[in-house]
């Protein structure tokens, strides 16, 4: 077994570059922002489809008069996902909407799930813009918000996209693919916490990983120089690369973790409203 003495210039290294990657790792739960977020259900329910050539036997009247295009169905949710609140007076030139491609038409738009009451989130169709939905709140703390159920006419596959500017946010963020990473659309609450459980695992198993490597390296070098004198070179040399490892290692340890809080916050389970 290796002496404590002859594992300390191997145990500074280790020590420095953890309390690096510690550091990093505070800095990113300390920073405080106002993270404004929308989802865009992918699962799209066509009440009546104009698609084809055969027209549909259904009907749908809006204030009584019929309505000769397709009529869609969609859940959008919207929800801050930042640290600190989103104030009504924090948002500029105007209130945050909504908006459909041109040539759809919102007919109704509906409140599924409100995460709490006293946050006041409300919406209503525009006058001017049949296609823009206005929605506004006192305050959004965070994981607060709604999910808004909104039947438009119109091609099925129309676009959906959130407008607005938020005091330090700019505007709106679509939750999905980030820059360089992955997309992970939220299906389930078990499945978002098997996805918690697996990165975090894996990140501690690299950690400790590394360091056991680095603890067997030691040994074989301790083994290598009573053995064989000229052997302590392939020790020396092995002991960088090591360090190296262990520093990828707890590198690649963190950055599994960014990438997965990143691509995968998923949309709150106070406002999910899809089994």
């Amino acid at each position: 077994m290796p002496k404590f003495r002859e594992m300390l210039p191997y145990i500074g290294p280790v020590i420095g570059l953890t309390g690096f990657i510690t550091a990093l790792y505070f800095h990113a739960q300390s920073i405080q922002e106002r993270v404004p977020t929308y989802y865009v259900s992918p699962q799209r329910a066509v009440i009546v489809d104009a698609r084809g050539p055969a027209a549909s036997s259904l009907q749908v009247l809006y204030y009584g008069k019929p309505v000769k295009t397709s009529v869609t169905a969609v859940i959008v949710y919207f929800w801050n996902d930042g640290k600190l609140p989103i104030r009504n007076g924090d948002i500029l030139g105007g209130p945050l909407s909504i908006d459909l491609d041109e040539g759809a038409e919102i007919l109704e738009a509906k409140l599924l799930k409100v995460s709490r009451p006293v946050i006041k989130f409300a919406t209503g169709v525009g006058e001017s813009a049949k296609n823009s939905l206005p929605v506004g709140f006192d305050i959004l703390e965070r994981n607060d918000g709604a999910a808004i159920q909104i039947v438009y006419s119109g091609s099925p596959d129309a676009g959906i996209t959130m407008r607005g500017t938020v005091v330090g946010a700019a505007g709106p963020r679509l939750l999905g693919r980030p820059t360089g990473g992955f997309r992970r659309l939220p299906d389930s609450k078990r499945e978002r916490r098997f996805d918690n459980v697996l990165a975090y695992t894996l990140g501690y198993l690299g950690v400790i990983s590394g360091f056991g490597i680095a603890y067997m390296a030691l040994i074989l070098r301790r083994r290598f120089m009573l053995a064989e004198p000229r052997l302590t070179l392939i020790g020396s040399a092995v002991m960088p690369f090591v360090i190296v490892s262990v520093f990828l290692v707890a590198v690649s340890s963190f950055l599994l973790f960014l990438a997965h809080r990143e691509a995968s916050p998923g949309v709150p389970a106070a406002i999910w409203s899809e089994t």
